[in-house]
């Protein structure tokens, strides 16, 4: 389900794009977000807010809010195809993280195909064409930040309910984002503003889809099942915008989600094989 909230979250973002700025987009996201955690911060009270790790959630607030103002901003600027393309990046730089910061074991077999994904990458954004588009760049360094959030989040969810982790993640972005809001403030149109609201929505069912999964699964191998968005996305995107992914983009596609494939499958293996070692 995170995919297709992704997909509708993404495509009402390019739909308002033009006239909405996107740290206010942003901002909106986080401040409808939280309105939708209140019933239960009134429920558990502020006392539920309590946390051991109360730096790491500000650390990945910080990663999150830098993240997503980079990942907003590419889609009201490129094609939301390829950026979504490019924010398949994501399960690449987590499996590279998944060992030094959480004692995942990744053995060489993956590295191998995390390098071959980002040659996918790289087919994608086509640094040797005569007219490199900069602008590419952007939603891959918003994949690197997305990335150290979610592993930081894998060590949280040992200790903090997903509610907990989305409240401090919502309000650090929040918080880091209201300046440049107010500073690109317009009036809104009433159907900008339900917009607003309903990505708001879809967000944080996204957020918490994905919260659950990978305080379930090892990050590296629940997050190459992201990728599945890129069928949702390529038909709304085709449907209501009329793109289409050339070729190249196409062929970059595949490398990623072959590579990523393999990934979860060796996951698959080894845990398996694991499981079968504990009970001997």
């Amino acid at each position: 389900m995170s995919c297709l909230y992704a997909s509708i979250m993404v495509t009402m973002i390019k739909t308002i794009g033009d006239d909405v700025n996107s740290t206010v987009i942003v901002a909106g996201r986080c401040f409808f977000g939280l309105i939708l955690l209140s019933p239960m911060l009134l429920k558990r009270g502020f006392a539920g807010l309590a946390s051991t790790q109360l730096t790491l959630h500000l650390v990945r607030g910080g990663f999150v809010a830098v993240g997503i103002n980079l990942g907003f901003y590419s889609l009201t600027i490129l094609p939301i195809t390829t950026v979504t393309v490019l924010f398949f990046t994501v399960p690449l730089f987590v499996t590279l993280l998944a060992r030094p910061v959480l004692g995942e074991q990744v053995g060489w077999r993956r590295i191998s195909a995390t390098l071959v994904g980002f040659l996918g990458a790289v087919v994608v954004i086509n640094p040797t064409a005569e007219v490199f588009d900069m602008r590419l760049l952007i939603p891959v360094v918003s994949s690197a930040f997305f990335s150290v959030s979610l592993v930081l989040h894998k060590q949280l969810s040992k200790s903090d309910p997903p509610w907990v982790l989305m409240f401090y993640m919502f309000s650090c972005t929040l918080v880091l984002t209201a300046p440049f809001a107010v500073a690109h403030w317009q009036p809104l149109a009433f159907g900008n503003f339900g917009f607003i609201v309903l990505i708001a929505i879809f967000a944080t069912l996204r957020t918490y889809a994905d919260i659950k999964a990978y305080s379930i699964g090892d990050v590296s191998f629940v997050a190459p099942f992201q990728y599945l968005r890129i069928l949702f996305v390529s038909i709304i995107a085709y449907l209501l915008f009329g793109e289409v992914l050339a070729l190249r983009e196409w062929v970059g596609v595949m490398i990623i989600i072959s590579s990523t494939l393999y990934i979860a499958h060796r996951e698959y293996r080894l845990n398996r094989h694991r499981v079968q070692h504990d009970r001997l």
